[in-house]
């Protein structure tokens, strides 16, 4: 889909610092299926050893809110918390 209207940034925060954020990275595009496109994806260091991850969407308005997608990646073994950090038209 190119008609994307909207960007979203999420910052993933995982439980610990022993997480691996590689199957949570590698979850994000069956996530986003129809509702959104994965731009980026970057390790965030935060402290004490801990990385959160923050992903950039590409989304369309009138497919439905970044809800959806925030709750699936909450769910996903080894998330602590999911916040939308930014969320603009295109």
């Amino acid at each position: 889909m190119s008609d994307w209207n909207l960007v979203a940034v999420l910052k993933i925060m995982p439980e610990s610092p022993e997480t691996n954020l590689d199957f949570i990275k590698k979850s994000f595009t069956e996530i986003a299926g129809s509702l959104a496109q994965v731009h980026t994806v970057k390790e965030v260091p935060i402290a004490f050893g801990l990385i959160a991850i923050e992903l950039t969407l590409l989304m369309n308005d009138k497919q439905g809110g970044i809800e959806e997608i925030q709750e699936k990646i909450s769910a996903l073994e080894g998330v602590g918390e999911v916040e939308v950090l930014d969320l603009n038209r295109l």
